[in-house]
Order: structure tokens, then C-alpha cells, then sequence
């Protein structure tokens, strides 16, 4: 029956084999076996350990195969969406600080913001390092924390003075974008990602 199956489906005959593959390692690596010094000898011998070695390296291909089919579910995608539209005005914000540095400058200078050059490069790395990160899915959790560090006190300095409507849905902009960000942190960025 086995035969049958292994010549009608190449992936089947991975299945088939990884399954046998998991009862012989399962039987390599037996408690009862290691009791016996005879056995374990045997079992220890290069030609059975490599066999070892390839019915692992099988069950590691139909667990690959499965991670695949995984990858390709909606919550993926619904993930990598989430990712592409929280990381875009990280981005869009660290390429305008590099297109205009004067009037970034000139904008934090008004705002009470000692030592503007190093804290106008320190705010593009952080937005432009941490928005490829969460785009890429490359430490992902990092890519949030770099976010956070960079979101919060800018929050607290440029949005603080809610008495106007404009100052208020900023200030709560980043409110979102920090639960956002929080969200990524506690849950990760799903498993589609450049490797």
C-alpha cells in the first residue's frame, strides 16, 4: 500500500516516511533502550546514526512544508498590512527630517529643544532604523521599541498643549500609533518576513 502511495505523490511519499522517520527516532531514543549497554552500543554505531540523522532531517522537511502552508494564512496578511501602514509615517517622518533639517531644526529650537543637530539625528535613525525594521519584519519587537523610544518624548514635547483641536487629534495620533506599537511588541509581527 505504502509503494502505491509513494508512486502516486512525491510530497505523500515525505509524509509517509517522515511518520516512519518519527517512530524510528522514537525508538532510538527510547528509555528502555538506554538501559542496555548491548543496545545503546548498537544503536550508536555510525550507519544507524546517520540513518538517525536523515529520518530527522525528513521530519524537518514536512515541518518546513507545514510552516509554509502556515505562513500563507489571513492573519499573516492582516499582520503584514498592519505593519506596512504603522511603519509608513515613521518613515514618511524620517525621510521629511532629512529632506528640510533647517526647519526641523528651527521647529524644535521653538519648542525649548536644546542641542538640535544630535537630537535631529538621533529622531531620523530611530524613525528611519525602527520603520524598515517593522516593514521587514527584521526584529520586529526592536523596531517597535526603537519606535517607542522615539514616539514618546516627542509626544510630550511637540503635542502637549492640547487647548486646540489640531494639538489634540495629533496628540491622540500618537496615542494610536503607540498602542500600535505596544501591540507589535506583546504579539510580533506575524510570519511573513524578508529573511
Amino acid at each position: 500500500m505504502a509503494f502505491l502511495v509513494v508512486r502516486k505523490s512525491v510530497s505523500m511519499r515525505y509524509i509517509i516516511l517522515a511518520n516512519y522517520g518519527c517512530l524510528a527516532i522514537r525508538i532510538f531514543d527510547s528509555p528502555l533502550l538506554s538501559d542496555c549497554p548491548i543496545v545503546m552500543q548498537c544503536l550508536s554505531s555510525p550507519i544507524l546514526l546517520s540513518i538517525k540523522s536523515c529520518l530527522t532531517n525528513m521530519i524537518d522537511t514536512t515541518k518546513a512544508q507545514d510552516r509554509d502552508r502556515q505562513i500563507h494564512t489571513i492573519d499573516n496578511y492582516l499582520s503584514l498590512i498592519a505593519r506596512i501602514c504603522l511603519c509608513a509615517i515613521f518613515m514618511w517622518s524620517g525621510i521629511n527630517k532629512i529632506m528640510n533639517p533647517i526647519a526641523t531644526q528651527e521647529n524644535m529650537s521653538a519648542h525649548g529643544m536644546p542641542l538640535t543637530l544630535f537630537f535631529l539625528a538621533g529622531a531620523i535613525a530611530l524613525e528611519i532604523l525602527g520603520a524598515l525594521s517593522i516593514l521587514l519584519g527584521i526584529k520586529t519587537r526592536w523596531g517597535a521599541a526603537m519606535l517607542i523610544i522615539f514616539l514618546v518624548p516627542a509626544t510630550l514635547i511637540f503635542h502637549h498643549d492640547l487647548s486646540t483641536e489640531l494639538e489634540q487629534a495629533m496628540f491622540l495620533k500618537n496615542l494610536a500609533m503607540l498602542g500600535g506599537l505596544l501591540m507589535l511588541i506583546r504579539y510580533g509581527g506575524g510570519e511573513i518576513v524578508v529573511r
